[in-house]
Order: C-alpha cells, then sequence, then structure tokens
C-alpha cells in the first residue's frame, strides 16, 4: 500500500476547548463531541494513512494560541501522526500578528488558517 499523508485532518477535545461552531446549527450536533488521536487512529486503521497535517478547528479566539501549544505539542510526540499543523489566525485583527510571530519558528508550524463565513467569527 502506498503511504498518504492526511492533509486536512481536524482534532478536538471539548473538555479543553470551545467550540462555537458546534453550536451554531442543528447540523452540527453530531460533531459536539471530543474527537481526539485516538479516534482519528481508529477511523483511518487500514486505510495506509501514515502521517497528517492538523487543520486548526475554529476554536473560540481567546483560545487560539491554546490551541496552537496543545497541537504543536502533539506534533512532537512519537505517539501520533501528526507532521504538521495549520494554526489558528485571523488576519486584521488585533494580536494577529503576535500570535504568528510565537509561532513562527516552530518546524511544525505549516500555515493559518481563518474560517470564512464562520458563525463563530462573525458572532465574535
Amino acid at each position: 500500500m502506498i503511504p498518504i499523508v492526511d492533509t486536512h485532518q481536524h482534532l478536538w477535545d471539548l473538555n479543553r476547548f470551545d467550540l462555537p461552531w458546534t453550536r451554531a446549527d442543528p447540523a452540527y450536533v453530531p460533531l459536539a463531541r471530543s474527537f481526539l488521536v485516538d479516534d482519528y487512529a481508529k477511523a483511518t486503521l487500514g486505510t495506509g494513512i501514515e502521517r497528517s497535517v492538523y487543520m486548526e478547528v475554529d476554536a473560540a479566539v481567546e483560545q487560539q494560541a491554546t490551541e496552537a501549544h496543545h497541537v504543536l505539542d502533539l506534533c512532537r510526540r512519537a505517539d501520533t501522526p501528526l507532521a504538521g499543523a495549520v494554526l489558528p489566525g485571523h488576519p486584521g485583527t488585533p494580536g494577529f500578528r503576535e500570535l504568528v510571530a510565537r509561532f513562527k519558528d516552530d518546524p511544525f508550524a505549516k500555515g493559518v488558517r481563518q474560517v470564512l463565513g464562520s458563525r463563530s467569527i462573525t458572532e465574535r
């Protein structure tokens, strides 16, 4: 089997992070539970996925730095498939430059993403 890199993988721990979008629309209710590394491992077992790139999960703005630290710590662990992370950030908002500067030299930080049109963004 050819080794696969999943380039858009989400993980979230609702005991650790607030994801306002999980409450914004009844369609998202099934997603209002934690999805952890073990859940990902079970879901991808036998698929050939060997590595993955974490994609930010649109956590509450005040938790962006915490989310980034958390996922970069996961990337450093040998027991996860995480090869890198696209971190949360909202360009043009106060503190964005400082947030990005904190992680610019981290080898696992691969980019920054803002979910456009997200209710959690427009309600902030």
